[in-house]
C-alpha cells in the first residue's frame, strides 16, 4: 500500500514537472512531501533521475 501511494504521488509530480514551472519544493508540498530533499530522494528511487533532470528531459537518456 505504501508503494502504491508513493507511485501515485510520483505520477502527479511528473505531471506537474512537465506542465508547470512551479519550483520543485512547491511540487513536493503539493504531492504530500513537506521536505523537498526527501521528495527528491523518493523521486530518484522511482525514476532514476532527479526531479530537475526529469523536467529538463534528461530522463529519456
Amino acid at each position: 500500500m505504501v508503494e502504491y501511494v508513493k507511485r501515485l504521488r510520483m505520477a502527479r509530480a511528473c505531471e506537474l514537472l512537465i506542465t508547470t514551472e512551479l519550483p520543485v519544493a512547491d511540487i513536493a508540498r503539493s504531492v504530500g512531501y513537506p521536505d523537498p530533499f526527501y521528495f527528491s530522494r523518493q523521486f530518484r528511487s522511482v525514476h532514476s533521475c532527479s526531479p530537475t533532470d526529469f523536467r529538463n528531459g534528461l530522463h529519456d537518456r
